[in-house]
């Protein structure tokens, strides 16, 4: 129904997937000699739940299949029968009627099963959208790839769109009604981070090297896009290993600041907890540390 605009053609359905989007009113040529576009009700198709999506879809093929004279009892026994299988199984199809065998290439184009090995095998392998029809399972994943509903568009005042997906559905959902300008893909950035790249070094290496037409914005780059590359760098930045010694178990209060202060003094200190009196220090400074701890036990004794 939509291309992702990623320049890459698509993958074209089948003769009979685009026939029943047609006669749903989801997709339609608006001339004659025009390849199929969607549709208003197409666009609010794509706005619904997988799980209503697939019974939208089945409730059309049920008028067709009343249409091609086919048993509708059959038909209809045929898809509870798919909404009971277990995911993962394969099932016989030898015992088959002639009507549910006619719904196999239909249904395996709508992507309720897949022939198990090849397309001329005997056995069936139903899919989660097949399983899922009548079940209390969690429900089918939505276009963003989870179920929680969270949210990835960004609306501002002067009607800049920013999205932050990867998901080619929701990228072509939003062709349909705004204009692309950046693309950003922020695994690449992650990358450079990894390999030590600052996020300022990389700012800086896209304005210097920004296309004519995007030094007329002001600023250059958008300001969102920056602050996401700083707030990758921040994240990376969280956490950072160091190898070391973890010093405890003081006798005393005195003993903790006294030998904490020489650590100090030495610049070793990575992180200290004055209630637990411990604190851990870099291996660098540990034969110092080590040493004056020696000296002030022989002093006192």
């Amino acid at each position: 129904m939509v291309s992702s605009g990623s320049g890459q053609q698509p993958t074209k359905p089948s003769q009979g997937v685009l026939f029943l989007l047609q006669r749903s009113g989801l997709m339609a040529n608006f001339q004659c000699w025009w390849p199929l576009k969607i549709t208003s009700e197409g666009f609010q198709f794509l706005l619904h739940t997988p799980h209503q999506q697939l019974w939208d879809l089945l409730l059309q093929y049920l008028k067709l299949a009343e249409e091609r004279q086919m048993d509708l009892v059959e038909v209809l026994g045929f898809l509870f029968m798919l909404s009971s299988m277990e995911l993962g199984r394969e099932y016989s199809i030898e015992n088959l009627s002639t009507t549910q065998k006619a719904m196999l290439e239909d249904l395996r184009d709508y992507g309720s099963f897949g022939n198990a090995g090849c397309p001329s095998s005997k056995r069936l392998s139903p899919t989660r959208l097949s399983t899922t029809l009548t079940s209390s399972l969690p429900p089918l994943p939505t276009s963003t790839g989870n179920t929680s509903g969270d949210g990835f568009i960004v609306l501002e005042t002067n009607y800049r769109v920013y999205a932050y997906t990867d998901n080619p559905l929701q990228i072509a959902v939003l062709n349909l009604f705004v204009s692309m300008k950046y693309r950003f893909p922020n695994l690449s950035v992650k990358k450079a981070l990894i390999n030590g790249i600052t996020a300022d070094q990389i700012i800086s290496y896209l304005i210097a090297h920004a296309h004519p037409q995007m030094r007329k914005n002001n600023p250059l780059l958008p300001v969102t896009v920056q602050d996401q590359i700083r707030l990758w760098e921040l994240e990376k930045n969280r956490l950072k290993s160091a190898e070391g010694y973890l010093y405890t178990a003081f006798a005393s209060q005195a003993d903790y600041e006294f030998v904490l202060n020489y650590a100090n003094e030495l610049g070793v200190v990575l992180w200290e907890n004055a209630p637990r009196r411990c604190f851990f220090a870099s291996i660098e400074g540990h034969a110092n540390i080590k040493g004056f701890i020696e000296r002030r036990k022989s002093e006192a004794s």
